[in-house]
């Protein structure tokens, strides 16, 4: 188990550990994998062992306006001044 923490540590932090400038990036890439791309691997393993057709994952991104790391990341009036503003356009 200590193995399989060290190696995730070295994923989000890379070899030198966290520092400060690396922790929004870091909170971006972790919330991604974990609320995102997780559940979609897990769904797409399930279904292919028990279909018999190809089962094919595609990985969709897309950078808008809002992300839910703005949601995470901002207090709450910037997050709704963001979300205002890109009605207005």
């Amino acid at each position: 188990m200590m193995a399989a923490g060290k190696e995730i540590t070295k994923y989000y932090f890379g070899e030198n550990g966290p520092g400060p400038d690396k922790y929004d990036d870091i909170i971006k890439d972790a919330t991604s994998d974990a609320m995102f791309i997780a559940p979609g691997m897990l769904t797409t393993t399930s279904l292919a062992k028990k279909l018999q057709s190809p089962i094919y994952e595609y990985l969709y991104s897309h950078h808008g306006s809002v992300t839910f790391y703005n949601f995470v990341t901002m207090k709450p009036y910037q997050f709704l001044l963001k979300v205002r503003a890109c009605t207005l356009k």
